[in-house]
C-alpha cells in the first residue's frame, strides 16, 4: 500500500542521534572502507562524475570522497539540508524523499545510501526510484542493518506488548517463507517507537535503528535489483564464528533465501542497463529540431551536438534539454569533418550503443527506450531504421514513385 503524504512527514530528531549516526558512516575499515575506495575509483575514472547520497543527515560521506565528483544529497529533514547547504555552499543539498526524487533519468554515476534504507516508509518504491535516477552502467551501494532473522530483535518495536511482538515475529516467519516462492514483502512499521513515543522527554535515549519503518531483508534488496538487470558485485562476507551455530548458519546460507544471513547489508550494485548516446549535427533548425531532441531525450541517455554556425536561435534551446551533455561549434560545411568530432566526443562518454540522426528527423512515437533496450542486448552489432518523408503534416508520409526509391 502506498504510503500516505503524511506519513512522509519526518519527526525530530532524538538529540543523541545524529552523534550515533555519525559513527556508522565513519570510513574506518572492512566494508566500509572498501566502499569508499570503490566509489573514488569510479569518481577518479569518470570525468564529470556524478553522486546522489539518498538520506545524506548530517554527517555526509563527501568527507571521505574525491573532491572531483559532483555532489547531490538529499534528505527530509529541512534542518540537515539547511546546515549541510552552510557547511558545503559549493555541494547541492536537496529536501525530499526517497520515495520521489525530484531528478531526472539516468542522472548520476553513483548512488550511496548509508543506514537510511530502513527507514524508507516505501523501500520497494524508493529502490525503484534509486534505480530510475542511475545512469547505464552506475553503481548503486547500500549500507544497512539486516533483519532478516525473523527472530532477531527490531528496537523500533520495542514499545509493542507480548501479544503484538508475537505477531510481529509471526508474520516475518510469513515473510521468510514466502521468499521461498519469490514473493517479496518489503514489510513495514506502521508506527515505531519515536513515532510512539514522541521526542520530547527529556529521558528518551535514543538505540540503534528505533526510527526504521522498513524490516529489512537483504535478500530482498538484492533480489529486487537483479531482478532490474543488476550485478551484484560485493556484499559483506559473515564474520566466522564457532560452536553450533555457526554450524547451523553454514548450513543456512546454502540456501539462496538465506544466503546473507548473518552479515549487514553492505551492498554494491552494477547497473547492465546499456548506454546509448546520441549524435545530432545541427544548423537553424528551428522550429522542428525541439520535436526531434524531445523524442530523442526519452531514448538516450546523452545527446552530444554540434552546432554549425546556427542564427536562427537554435543554440539557445540546449539549455531545455539536461540530456545534451556536450556542444560543439564548427563552421563552413564540412559534414565529414562534423561527423568525426561526434564520434571522438562520445568516445569520451564510454557508450555501448551510438544513435544518429539528422535535425529534422524524428521517430515515431511507438519507438520506446524498452523497445531499444532489446536490440541493444541482442546478438546485433548494428540497426538501421526505414527513413519516410513527411506529406503535409507530421502524420502522413509518401511512399510513391520517386519518394519510394527515396525512403527504401
Amino acid at each position: 500500500m502506498k504510503p500516505r503524504e503524511q506519513d512522509y512527514v519526518p519527526l525530530p530528531s532524538p538529540p543523541d542521534y545524529y552523534a550515533f549516526a555519525a559513527r556508522k558512516k565513519e570510513k574506518g575499515g572492512g566494508d566500509v572502507a572498501y566502499v569508499f575506495e570503490y566509489m573514488n575509483r569510479i569518481i577518479r575514472e569518470t570525468p564529470g562524475a556524478k553522486l546522489l547520497e539518498v538520506g545524506c543527515g548530517m554527517y555526509i560521506a563527501l568527507d571521505h570522497l574525491d573532491q572531483s565528483v559532483a555532489y547531490v544529497g538529499i534528505d527530509s529533514e529541512a534542518s540537515c539540508i539547511l546546515n549541510l547547504s552552510k557547511k558545503y555552499p559549493a555541494q547541492q543539498f536537496v529536501a525530499g524523499y526517497a520515495e520521489s526524487l525530484p531528478f531526472e533519468d539516468a542522472s548520476f554515476d553513483i548512488i550511496f545510501s548509508c543506514q537510511a534504507l530502513e527507514m524508507f516508509h516505501d523501500p520497494r518504491k524508493a529502490l525503484q526510484e534509486i534505480m530510475r535516477v542511475l545512469k547505464p552502467g552506475g553503481s548503486v551501494i547500500i549500507i544497512a542493518p539486516n533483519f532478516e532473522n525473523p527472530f532477531s530483535r527490531v528496537n523500533a518495536v520495542r514499545h509493542y506488548g507480548f501479544a503484538r511482538r508475537l505477531l510481529f515475529t509471526a508474520r516475518r516467519v510469513l515473510d521468510t517463507l514466502l521468499r521461498l516462492f519469490g514473493i517479496l514483502s518489503f514489510r513495514t512499521i506502521s508506527q515505531n517507537v519515536i513515532q510512539a513515543r514522541g521526542h520530547s522527554l527529556e529521558a528518551y535515549r535514543y538505540q540503534p535503528d528505533d526510527d526504521a519503518k522498513y524490516v529489512t531483508s537483504a535478500y530482498e534488496v538484492a533480489t529486487l535489483f537483479q531482478r532490474h538487470g543488476f550485478e551484484l558485485v560485493h556484499y559483506a562476507s559473515r564474520r566466522p564464528r564457532s560452536g553450533f551455530k555457526e554450524l547451523l548458519l553454514r548450513a543456512l546460507t546454502k540456501l539462496p533465501t538465506f544466503r546473507y544471513y548473518g552479515s549487514g547489508m553492505h551492498f554494491i550494485f552494477h547497473s547492465n542497463r546499456r548506454k546509448l548516446v546520441a549524435l545530432m549535427r545541427v544548423k537553424n533548425g528551428l522550429p522542428y529540431i525541439k520535436d526531434a531532441f524531445l523524442k530523442l531525450s526519452s531514448l538516450a541517455d546523452e545527446i552530444i551536438v554540434v552546432d554549425n554556425g546556427s542564427t536562427d536561435g537554435t543554440q539557445n534551446i540546449f539549455a531545455d534539454f539536461p540530456k545534451i551533455v556536450s556542444v560543439l561549434h564548427t563552421q563552413g560545411y564540412d559534414q565529414g569533418r562534423d561527423s568525426a568530432l561526434l564520434l571522438e566526443e562520445a568516445k569520451k562518454r564510454h557508450p555501448d550503443w551510438l544513435i544518429k540522426i539528422d535535425q529534422d528527423e524524428i521517430f515515431e512515437k511507438h519507438l520506446t527506450r524498452k523497445v531499444l533496450d532489446r536490440y541493444m542486448r541482442s546478438s546485433y552489432d548494428k540497426i538501421q531504421f526505414r527513413m519516410c518523408n513527411f506529406w503535409m503534416n507530421t502524420r502522413s508520409f509518401r511512399i510513391d514513385r520517386d519518394w519510394l526509391l527515396y525512403t527504401l
